[in-house]
């Protein structure tokens, strides 16, 4: 609808092009909003109930995906979803897609969170914040920010290792009165099935990524790029790979080419030292990488 669009106006890069009535595209001067439509196979909600529960390296695989969605949406066009949920996940060709923009809406300039007069979303997924009411020029106001969008997130990875939301055992009003209550312990099982201790267990990495979202504080909780660097999506980082002392010499030279052309920082030094060779000489990748870091100097 025109809403969605012009919401997604904003995020997708325009460039000038022109219609003909037979969808002919060409240059122009005049400016269109350029929208790719994708037949999608099923919304994610019709996928769990189909196929779960789900392996580790499935949630793994959509959970990423899911993130780097949100994360676009966020950085490039400055949108808080504020309705994640899995039926907003679009399977296509096995690949999630992040659709109904309807009740998106940008955040303002100066400001982290966006304020509605009535509380839109779907509960189950709903952050605290969003629920609250807070007072504005005397009405009624409900905030909300990217930290929203990351709670609805944590609720559906939760839903994904446990079969259903965290909320999702509460009816009507108690629902709501139990996620603005900051005094309710959100249950984090050692085991995917809860009466079934010999179920699949929820190891530490994921239960990281779950209560890290789940923060009742919107301040503490878990942000997407470091979600994306999280343990849980980054197992390779504890593999141990081979190489042989050419290759290694090689490697730290490069490294150290990157150092010196200040193109080595923080957030790309573990892409630069990935090295996933089979060669005879064993060597643990994090120990490999204070190795490099200790040679280069403080990035």
């Amino acid at each position: 609808d025109a809403q969605e669009s012009r919401g997604l106006g904003d995020v997708y890069k325009r460039q000038p092009l022109s219609q003909t009535r037979h969808d002919d595209w060409r240059t122009d001067q005049e400016t269109w909003d350029k929208q790719l439509l994708e037949l999608g196979d099923m919304d994610f909600s019709h996928m769990l109930k189909a196929h779960a529960p789900l392996s580790r390296k499935q949630i793994c695989e959509y959970w990423k995906q899911m993130l780097e969605a949100v994360q676009f949406i966020h950085e490039k066009g400055n949108l808080v979803h504020t309705d994640l949920k899995p039926a907003n996940f679009l399977l296509a060709k096995g690949r999630l897609k992040l659709i109904d923009f309807g009740i998106a809406q940008k955040i303002p300039i100066g400001t982290i969170h966006i304020s509605r007069d009535a509380i839109v979303g779907t509960p189950n997924y709903m952050a605290p914040e969003a629920i609250k009411i807070a007072k504005a020029h005397g009405r009624r106001v409900y905030k909300a920010g990217k930290a929203s969008d990351v709670w609805s997130l944590g609720c559906i990875l939760y839903q994904m290792v446990y079969g259903r939301p965290p909320f999702d055992r509460f009816m009507g009003e108690k629902k709501l009165e139990t996620i603005m209550d900051p005094q309710h312990h959100i249950p984090f099982p050692p085991h995917r099935v809860l009466d079934d201790p010999a179920s699949e267990r929820v190891d530490p990495p994921m239960l990281e990524a779950l209560t890290s979202t789940l923060h009742y504080d919107a301040q503490q909780r878990a942000r997407i790029p470091a979600l994306l660097e999280s343990e849980l999506l980054n197992d390779h980082l504890h593999e141990t790979v081979t190489l042989t002392r050419k290759t290694l010499r090689a490697l730290v030279a490069r490294l150290r080419l990157h150092s010196v052309q200040g193109e080595l920082n923080e957030d790309n030094v573990i892409q630069c030292t990935d090295v996933r060779m089979r060669e005879p000489c064993t060597l643990c990748f994090s120990e490999s990488l204070s190795y490099f870091t200790n040679m280069l100097g403080p990035i």
